[in-house]
């Protein structure tokens, strides 16, 4: 698309938006205005009865990040395309979890019960999002919900991205649809949150480039004609996803007895019960396995064809109940156990496991300004037995008109190995480990502004498990410790707006754990309005950097990256130029994407053999409906 028809297309859309008229109806008493469309909730806390609502903010004009990726991990290095594998600049350490798939890689494009909108309105909500941009890249989004009957709410929420790249055996073909319920009582004594999803990735692998000078001299200005390492290679995953989850509030009160008199304890609590079902296929293909880019082939000389498969049933019942609450002190205690059972399907094997993972937490309230809690959970079963954590918080909050709130955590946990480190069964890759648990000791502290967050954290770690160079499963029994700080400001002056996000990690042991020293993400905005209020518009320069560091490898036969000790990448600054059109309730946004390319060289890598994309313009339009 040629910017002529690019540019008719954005007066065609702020056209329809000058004439489109704001529909005002109530909500929770209140009318619809502008800023304040509707609240909506995720289920992610375990608590439909009172969610944490969130209001729709229309006046938000950030939408140049478009990217999934950039909104849920700001901090990631990829293969340099939309919708690509990942891994994080900034480290997570192990933790204990259930559940046995090894999908960080995708985490950040899946729908997931947990990141799916529930809306607390009373008229239909809608939003659209479309972008085009160079190579013909093209997302679109979309989601609906409406309340079909009074107390009872449905939605569809779909993400499909479509992306071939700029170099061959780049393209990205990625959709996500989710269909959800949302039903509770006039008192809200009982509801129910349900779901199905599906989510269907497939991404072309090419390897990498083989002939890096050709990109680095940029002697070749036409990207496709650099040859790759993997011709016929290709990564698949197909998910399913049933969920269902319903409480029972035992007290018919309609709000909580504040009176001081006595009750029964175990008739003042809320029962939950969870359960879900998922299936998750993986299949990675190459019809060409003769190329010299894997260091061995177990099966299948001439063809590659791994599959893998999860099946896992999952049933999950929590007791919460508050038995001292009053405006001074609030006590309540959660009981939480689950069961799982998985099914672990590949090439040599058909593995069934039971896990039971109990968990108790307490927390306490005093008045409005502190609060404390603990928590300790671990798991019995035939996978991780013995896994255990053990976690304490705490919160006080100073001031009143702009409370500064300072936070205190403390961690830890015995962790084993995920699934995929302890069996796998593939043309290029088998093992079976039984590997000892990951130790883990973990402090954080935190101080929170209104527009200014500092955090600072250590962690120490013992038997930490990785891939090695070989993209083998390794253990270092060694001790060592990631001191991390991070500090994010969003501010603003007159019609000036600078947010930053900064982060600091240093690892003890850097022959095990590569970390950039330093990543950054900031932007530099200027807000105006025209046309007396009608249209509001923001334009800047964002800028992402990172330190020099080695990144890992990425290995397409395991989805997975590993250690390498040969290439740097980062040191290397990438910057966006963008501009954001409000009107009414259409948004739009133009945005010129590394628009210094080639000013520090043709040295843009994220990860080794993988350029980042070029220069690109992107335009994107966003809409919300209440009607």
């Amino acid at each position: 698309m040629n910017l002529a028809r690019l540019t008719s297309l954005l007066f065609l859309l702020v056209g329809l938006g000058a004439i489109s008229q704001a529909q005002e109806e109530s909500l929770d008493d209140q009318k619809i205005q502008d800023t304040i469309k509707a609240f909506f909730f995720y289920d992610s806390a375990f608590v439909l009865q009172n969610p944490e609502k969130k209001s729709i903010d229309t006046d938000r004009l950030t939408h140049q990040y478009y990217k999934s990726l950039i909104k849920k991990i700001p901090f990631s290095a990829s293969q340099g395309n939309t919708g690509q594998v990942y891994t994080m600049l900034v480290w997570k350490e192990p933790g204990l979890s259930i559940d046995p798939r090894n999908s960080d890689v995708y985490s950040a494009y899946r729908l997931t019960p947990h990141n799916i909108p529930y809306y607390l309105s009373n008229v239909p909500v809608t939003e659209l999002f479309y972008l085009t941009g160079r190579h013909k890249e093209q997302i679109f989004n979309g989601q609906h919900y409406q309340q079909v009957r009074k107390n009872l709410g449905i939605g569809l929420k779909f993400n499909i991205t479509n992306a071939p790249g700029g170099y061959n055996r780049q393209k990205v073909d990625n959709t996500s649809a989710a269909v959800q319920l949302f039903y509770r009582t006039n008192n809200y004594r009982y509801g129910f949150a349900a779901n199905y999803i599906s989510n269907r990735f497939s991404h072309y692998e090419n390897g990498g480039i083989s002939t890096p000078q050709a990109f680095e001299g940029n002697t070749e200005r036409d990207r496709k004609r650099i040859l790759i390492n993997l011709i016929q290679a290709e990564n698949r995953l197909r998910e399913r996803n049933i969920y269902f989850h319903q409480y029972y509030r035992l007290s018919k009160a309609s709000v909580p007895d504040t009176s001081g008199a006595k009750k029964n304890l175990l008739a003042s609590g809320q029962i939950e019960h969870i359960f879900i079902y998922n299936r998750s296929a993986q299949a990675y293909e190459d019809r060409n396995p003769g190329a010299k880019f894997y260091t061995r082939i177990l099966v299948d000389s001439l063809k590659t064809f791994d599959s893998l498969v999860y099946h896992t049933f999952s049933n999950k019942l929590q007791y919460r109940f508050s038995p001292n609450r009053n405006k001074y002190t609030k006590l309540s205690t959660t009981l939480f156990i689950a069961h799982l059972y998985t099914i672990y399907e590949m090439r040599a094997f058909d593995k069934h496991f039971n896990q039971i993972n109990p968990r108790i937490t307490g927390e306490m309230d005093f008045g409005t300004r502190s609060s404390f809690s603990i928590s300790a959970e671990t798991i019995f079963g035939n996978l991780n037995k013995g896994d255990y954590e053990l976690t304490a918080e705490g919160s006080y909050r100073l001031g009143s008109s702009k409370p500064m709130l300072i936070r205190g955590y403390v961690k830890k946990s015995h962790v084993g190995a995920d699934l995929f480190y302890s069996l796998y069964s593939s043309n290029h890759f088998g093992w079976a480990n039984d590997f000892g648990k990951q130790k883990i000791f973990q402090q954080k502290i935190s101080i929170e502004l209104p527009r200014l967050k500092t955090e600072l954290k250590n962690t120490s770690v013992e038997g930490y498990i990785y891939l090695d160079t070989l993209g083998l499963p390794a253990v270092n029994n060694k001790s060592f410790s990631v001191l991390s700080a991070l500090f994010q400001s969003d501010l603003e002056w007159n019609k000036v707006k600078l947010e930053n996000s900064l982060v600091y990690q240093l690892a003890s042991d850097n022959m095990i754990l590569h970390l950039p020293a330093l990543c950054l993400s900031s932007s530099l905005s200027y807000e105006l309005e025209l046309f007396k209020g009608a249209l509001q518009t923001n334009s800047g320069i964002a800028l992402h950097y990172n330190t020099s560091w080695q990144a890992p490898a990425y290995m397409p036969a395991l989805r997975s990256y590993y250690l390498q000790t040969k290439h740097h990448t980062g040191n290397y600054l990438f910057a966006d130029v963008f501009i954001n059109l409000r009107l009414k309730r259409a948004r739009l946004f133009l945005l010129l994407q590394h628009a210094n390319e080639g000013l520090f060289g043709y040295t843009y890598y994220m990860i080794s053999g993988y350029p980042m994309p070029d220069r690109a313009f992107k335009f994107g339009v966003n809409w919300i409906f209440f009607d």
